[in-house]
């Protein structure tokens, strides 16, 4: 039976990845273990090509750069002063504490998150003569991956600061010890690794570790190249800034989209009735900035305020415009980690004479500010104890009176208690000339000062095993939506119905599902699918949401559109979209048109995906840039431009900007091959493949040649047998 050519080109390749196999085991030194630990049946099939034996010879190590961050007065972040950095791979002891890091000589540092924050008190927070000196040892970092589910590695999960400190009586701050940062790192490459990486690393440092104390073998040595171009070319002696960056075209600026809905739909401020705020944030700072998931930060905060908008959906389409006494916004606020570049942009449009783009809300006063920080803590670092609601602020005593009567009203789970007076982390300032007589303000989180989860904000600040605790937040969403409803109809807290019990439970799981849970994700939830990307399933996704980031958006222009959806990042697409369902008045919404648009003035297309036309809502969702009104784009030029300021804000406007990279960003481990010429052992691979092949080429030929020569015989034969035969048939 002949064989089939799929046969024959799978036997041809496990042939090949044999041989690869064998002359990797066979060519490999002391220190190319990992070569002959690959030969086995599973991994038989994955040497195809020579960049594959090269792998395992130099692998490439994966995970989110510490990048370079500047501003108007200087620099903070990470990077390699020239191409790249190597040096030998040494681990250090993966138990924080306190213990004098002591290093022979150059080094490539593989830490724990609990070392590294270790190494960062002892070389980078201090600058006496003895960090000094270690400092000139650390010639990069890679960070590892933790898994939290390891009992061992839970202890090695130490967090750290991404911004300042914690400070007695006040709310907000990082715990952590060191502000990590706003520490210029330049010189000093860190890379923390994803879990494949963290396992390459750990392994091939534990080797070094025993050729050192055996004083034998070849040692692995890893190389980071992070070269960040706004450092320009003497970054020591020329100093770079955001606006010199800017100007050079080796920076962009870092901003985004806030999002904006009110209820009912806002056309116009005439009526003289003052707004009801309620703000949360929409992404966060991080020090690695493709691994700021910002779960418990940022992420628990925008999941109350989306499930109270939904929460009050009904009731809002039940209202007259006479039965509301006051309006309400709800805001997702965009780069307030970066100088409040989102409210500082909706304040000024708030108060534009003229071409505003929040018309309803131009002209009128704040009623009452309700900002949603860190809510729903896991069981793990709170207990099983009913959630408190902290309230925090100077102008809280009011609103602390309003919320202490809701949960003995409606017998909510849920205690409230007074907090502190001053918000670190808090927009009320930007607008505190719009206060109405009658201001009320609360700061609403479950932190009664400082922060309960030491990694809130850090790039721990996610994971199955530290989730959100849904039940919390819907006791969160009741309070906080009956006082929202009390306060916009002025009414007495008995005469107003309960929220929904069963409906806040659901829109919570399924925010949670697309914002707070790694394994699923925005892009594979339900309403992920349906306000963004649509319901067609893609393949290629990977077994987790990668990169899990709520960093904001790195600018690379500026369309004087902000209306369109093209230029903005999916999480601000789904803010956009959601709200615009939550806080519409239509009851039977109708399909969108062919352009996605709406036929109906006041009305907008929330929905429109690749494989759905879209709903009209009446709606009033706005984008609103988050970015100092001191920067513009130049179509002409492609170029961000800077003017002078204008006024006490531009003034101190820091003009966050983050570095271009290198095309050649990255990292790998290696050894030096002393007795042994890498292109010497490349051709000699490939001579070796090649006349395999040819052998097995030739030994393919001779055997069909054979085979056809051995059936042609066989043929004649019976040819020849059956002709005999009919001619005995006849004569006989």
């Amino acid at each position: 039976m002949r064989r089939s050519s799929s046969s024959s080109t799978t036997s041809r390749s496990r042939w090949l990845a044999a041989v690869a196999c064998v002359l990797a085991c066979v060519f490999a030194t002391p220190t190319r273990v990992d070569a002959r630990e690959n030969c086995d049946g599973h991994n038989l099939t994955q040497f195809k090509r020579l960049a594959d034996l090269r792998a395992v010879e130099s692998p490439t190590l994966t995970g989110s750069f510490c990048v370079t961050q500047l501003s108007t007065k200087g620099v903070r972040g990470c990077s390699t002063l020239s191409e790249s950095v190597s040096g030998e791979l040494e681990r250090l002891d993966p138990v924080g504490g306190d213990a004098p890091i002591e290093l022979e000589g150059e080094r490539v540092l593989l830490t724990t998150p609990g070392a590294w924050q270790r190494l960062m008190r002892q070389a980078f927070a201090k600058n006496d003569e003895r960090s000094k000196e270690l400092r000139t040892k650390v010639l990069g970092v890679l960070i590892e991956a933790t898994d939290l589910s390891s009992e061992l590695e839970r202890e090695w999960a130490k967090g750290f600061a991404p911004g300042p400190a914690h400070e007695s009586g006040k709310a907000g701050g990082f715990n952590g010890g060191v502000d990590a940062g706003s520490m210029d790192l330049r010189g000093v490459p860190m890379l923390l690794l994803d879990e494949d990486s963290t396992r390459i690393a750990r392994k091939k440092a534990l080797d070094n570790a025993k050729r050192r104390e055996e004083g034998s073998g070849q040692i692995w040595r890893a190389e980071i190249n992070e070269r960040m171009s706004a450092l320009g070319l003497k970054p020591r002696t020329d100093p770079p800034s955001s606006i010199k960056c800017l100007e050079a075209g080796t920076c962009l600026p870092i901003g985004g989209y806030s999002v904006v809905a009110s209820v009912p739909p806002l056309k116009n401020a005439n009526d003289g009735k003052d707004v009801i705020l309620v703000v949360t944030r929409l992404d966060s700072d991080g020090f690695f900035r493709d691994s700021t998931p910002a779960v418990n930060h940022r992420m628990s905060g925008l999941i109350t305020m989306l499930s109270v908008s939904r929460a009050l959906k009904h009731f809002f389409q039940g209202l007259s415009d006479d039965e509301y006494g006051h309006p309400v916004a709800f805001m997702a606020l965009s780069g307030e980690d970066f100088g409040k570049l989102g409210s500082d942009r909706i304040m000024r449009e708030w108060v534009a004479k003229e071409a505003s783009r929040l018309p309803g809300l131009a002209g009128r006063k704040v009623r009452a500010m309700i900002e949603l920080g860190p809510l729903g803590f896991a069981p793990s670092y709170v207990g099983d104890a009913a959630p408190t609601l902290y309230v925090h602020g100077r102008h809280a005593t009011r609103m602390l009176d309003r919320l202490e009567a809701i949960p003995s009203t409606f017998d909510y789970k849920v205690t409230v208690d007074r907090g502190v007076q001053e918000v670190s982390e808090s927009s009320e300032s930007t607008f505190e000339h719009l206060q109405s007589p009658s201001y009320e303000y609360a700061y609403i989180s479950e932190n009664p000062d400082g922060p309960l989860d030491e990694m809130s904000g850090t790039h721990l600040d996610a994971g199955i095993h530290r989730a959100l605790n849904k039940e919390r937040i819907e006791n969160a969403v009741h309070v906080i939506a009956n006082l929202v409803r009390s306060m916009t109809t002025e009414d007495t807290q008995a005469s107003a119905p309960p929220t929904d019990m069963h409906a806040v439970k659901s829109t919570v799981f399924a925010l949670e599902q697309c914002l707070g849970n790694e394994e699923v994700g925005l892009r594979r939830c339900p309403l992920g699918k349906q306000f963004v990307y649509g319901h067609e399933e893609h393949p290629g996704l990977t077994p987790r949401e990668a990169p899990f980031t709520r960093y904001p958006n790195v600018l690379t222009h500026l369309s004087d559109n902000w209306a369109q959806h093209s230029d903005k990042n999916d999480l601000a697409r789904f803010v956009w979209n959601y709200m615009a369902d939550a806080t519409s008045m239509t009851m039977s919404p109708r399909m969108c048109e062919a352009d996605g648009k709406c036929a109906t003035s006041g009305y907008v297309c929330v929905g429109r995906t690749d494989g759905d036309t879209g709903l009209c809502h009446e709606s009033s969702p706005r984008y609103i840039l988050a970015l100092s009104t001191r920067l513009s784009f130049s179509e002409q030029d492609m170029k961000w431009k800077v003017r002078a300021p204008k006024d006490a804000v531009e003034v101190g406007a820091p003009l966050w900007t983050e570095s271009n990279w290198s095309p050649t960003i990255g990292a790998r481990l290696f050894v030096d091959d002393d007795g042994w010429n890498v292109t010497l052992w490349a051709m000699a691979t490939i001579g070796a493949l090649l006349a395999v092949l040819t052998f097995q080429q030739c030994a393919v030929r001779r055997t069909t040649k054979a085979t056809k020569t051995k059936s042609s015989s066989k043929a004649s034969s019976a040819k020849a047998s059956v002709q005999g035969g009919e001619r005995e048939r006849l004569l006989g």
